[in-house]
């Protein structure tokens, strides 16, 4: 039997608050707005300013539903603070920023948007950002040419070719990536201790070696407690002098610290972050300041059409748990019964 929650619902409007809207176009909450759906728009992913978890909890209640991104944390007390909340829409993969154990507990219905527009574009976003590191196209640009500056012997690229990438994390990122990867003539190591690699040409390994081994070290795991900044002082001490790492997946897993100790000795050569574990991060952090930090705002899948179909697939996805049915991405079916 559902949840009381679910079954609560079924007797209530069909309401969403969309804390935070990323169709560009609109025609995937209009789309729901056509079924009946009330649909109560927040901010944009674009618009800068995002809700206080007071916010968010005076502007979802009373709705069933509650749809967006990572911005906004939807945690044990939102969920408490709002008694006729039974479904919630994450738009994107990751679904860490919500508390899982309280949503499942309290009868909570979560979905996210495992699309391969999502897929595809985090995994292009990192071979770029290892060829940006490797290559140097933060020292070697069109500023260093207008003041008729030159290559230097102190600023060399390196290859990607016939060098080592370890993977930390092999979901469907992951093997988006290592797919990538397989005609660069290069090395690709995997951790992660929760699925079995039969890919060819590449090795799983434990997580000390790879990152012994690795000349580049690319994050791809889900944050969890037990992965709190894998990538620490210790961590980095073990990996090659002149490695560097691209972390597209989770804020979490990074020490912002620990990296810039590494970076400001020379153990690291570079770094590529896209995700931060409060968003916006912390500017005046002194990491950002440093020429070899690539720092972009969680824009790896920042595509149009990648928007578009994360928000349609969100919507399908809250019609579907509305009408009843079973969701195609329920990340928690169990409180369905």
């Amino acid at each position: 039997m559902a949840s009381a929650r679910i079954q609560e619902a079924a007797f209530k409007p069909r309401s969403v608050f969309v804390h935070e809207i990323l169709d560009p176009t609109g025609r995937s909450l209009e789309w729901l707005e056509e079924r009946g759906v009330s649909v109560d728009r927040g901010v944009t992913t674009w618009g800068g300013k995002f809700l206080s978890e007071g916010e968010l909890i005076e502007r979802a209640q009373h709705h069933v539903a509650i749809m967006g991104a990572s911005t906004h944390r939807v945690t044990r007390h939102v969920i408490e603070a709002l008694p006729d909340l039974a479904f919630v829409s994450k738009y994107g993969i990751g679904v860490d920023s919500i508390d899982m154990a309280a949503a499942t507990e309290l009868g909570v219905l979560v979905t996210n948007t495992p699309i391969s527009e999502n897929v595809e574009a985090v995994a292009e976003y990192t071979i770029a950002a290892m060829l940006a590191l490797r290559k140097q196209f933060l020292f070697y640009t069109a500023a260093r040419l207008r003041e008729r500056t030159w290559r230097t012997p102190d600023v060399w690229c390196e290859f990607l070719w016939r060098r080592t990438v370890g993977l930390v994390g092999y979901g469907r990122i992951g093997r988006a990536v290592a797919r990538r990867l397989s005609g660069w003539e290069l090395r690709t190591l995997v951790y992660d201790p929760y699925v079995e690699v039969p890919d060819r040409g590449v090795e799983q390994v434990a997580f000390d070696e790879l990152l012994r081994e690795s000349d580049i070290v690319s994050l791809h795991a889900i944050a969890t407690s037990e992965n709190h900044h894998m990538i620490d002082a210790h961590a980095l001490a073990l990996m090659k002098p002149g490695a560097i790492v691209v972390n597209s997946a989770r804020g979490a897993l990074v020490d912002l610290d620990a990296l810039y100790d590494a970076l400001r000795s020379g153990q690291l050569a570079g770094v590529a972050l896209d995700a931060y574990e409060s968003e916006p991060p912390p500017v005046e952090h002194p990491i950002f300041a440093l020429p070899n930090v690539i720092a972009t705002p969680h824009a790896s899948a920042w595509i149009s059409e990648t928007f578009e179909r994360i928000s349609q697939t969100g919507s399908e996805n809250l019609w579907a748990a509305l009408c009843g049915k079973v969701p195609r991405h329920a990340v928690n079916p169990e409180v369905l019964g």
